[in-house]
């Protein structure tokens, strides 16, 4: 700190008047409290640090969940779109039995709602592209208009662990986590700094005083008088101390709540993530290795039914309707499945940390 004081009027002494003072002053906290307060700027900055982390794996996911449910909605159309040539297909041969009067009018007009209604779905998927693409472009801070070329797969993702190990994984590597962990133990030298203003501090200086030449001639004639001075601050406000420790001390404890409360809402979130992971597994399986093939079966079975006259067309458009429902179905289960992986990558706090070889599906 630099001081200067300038005399109204100057002070005459022996060897002369005293005309301007300057001072210089620096102030030396206890050597505990710079090794603190270091250390809470450091775990602060170290806190930040893991939260851009967090919100980097944040974005990644919302890259991820958005490019994935693009592509359910490419799938989706894709397989409404050869439902509804098959279907025009069968609304065909309606029209050349009911020529021929094999069979009746109903059938003809049964095909054409069904029809309308498939084409009714495809449009709104049509429709709805560009709201996804549109939120895919938002997260990769492109314009919202800008072309994305269609997935035609998406990896494949397995866990490898059970649902502890993948928790505890998450215990020891979500960023969030890390971050509190960092605010807790800032708090906790808080603490210890709150305690420690009690101590005094130290302030040495030097003043140095300009001195005019006195008019009858002296020894030390023109002399400038140099200072030296100790300054000790008295911590006399007890209250005000204490009452900072206590402050110190609820904040030490709030951020080990917060921390708890964090870990068992991400414990929480990770529990659903690997049931819907689980669930949407056991859906593709189901779909793909059963369903699907079983309604292309029943869908063929019944086409060949109802050329020969055997049965009528309601039976045939349900097997129809029941085979696109579960193909829709599947392709939103593999989306499900990617979703749900991304997000289980997000919680843990890194790519890929709970599968092994990546491989792509249609």
């Amino acid at each position: 700190r630099f001081t200067y004081g300038w005399f109204i009027e100057a002070v005459e002494t022996r060897v002369g008047p005293h005309r301007n003072r300057f001072g210089w002053y620096q102030t030396f906290p206890w050597i505990h409290k710079l090794m603190l307060q270091g250390g809470m700027a450091a775990e602060a900055a170290a806190a930040e640090r893991k939260r851009f982390d967090a919100q980097k794996l944040k974005l990644f996911y919302r890259v991820k969940d958005s490019y994935y449910e693009y592509y359910y909605v490419a799938r989706a159309i894709g397989v409404t779109r050869e439902n509804a040539k098959l279907l025009k297909d069968f609304e065909e041969i309606a029209r050349r039995k009911y020529r021929v009067g094999t069979v009746a009018h109903p059938d003809v007009i049964k095909a054409q709602v069904e029809l309308g209604k498939i084409e009714d779905r495809l449009r709104s998927l049509e429709d709805v592209r560009g709201p996804v693409v549109a939120r895919l472009n938002t997260a990769l801070n492109r314009p919202v208009g800008m072309p994305v070329p269609e997935p035609s797969t998406v990896p494949e993702e397995k866990i490898e662990a059970g649902d502890d190990q993948v928790i505890a994984w998450m215990r020891e590597g979500n960023p969030e986590l890390a971050a509190m962990d960092f605010d807790i133990e800032k708090e906790r030298r808080g603490v210890t700094l709150a305690k420690e203003w009690f101590i005094p501090d130290v302030t040495l200086g030097l003043d140095w005083i300009q001195t005019d030449r006195a008019p009858m001639p002296t020894s030390d004639n023109g002399k400038d008088p140099i200072i030296a001075n100790v300054a000790v601050n008295l911590p006399v406000w007890y209250d005000k101390y204490k009452a900072a420790e206590r402050e110190a001390q609820a904040r030490f404890v709030a951020a080990q709540r917060a921390r708890l409360d964090m870990e068992n809402r991400l414990a929480y979130d990770m529990k659903m993530a690997l049931y819907n992971y689980r669930d949407a597994e056991r859906k593709i399986d189901l779909y793909g290795r059963t369903l699907i093939p079983k309604g292309e079966e029943s869908l063929r079975a019944t086409g060949t039914a109802y050329r020969a006259g055997n049965i009528d067309f309601l039976n045939l458009i349900d097997a129809q309707r029941i085979l696109i429902e579960f193909q829709l179905s599947h392709e939103r289960a593999l989306a499900d499945r990617a979703q749900r992986f991304a997000e289980l990558e997000m919680l843990v706090g890194r790519e890929a940390p709970i599968g092994e070889d990546r491989k792509s599906v249609v």
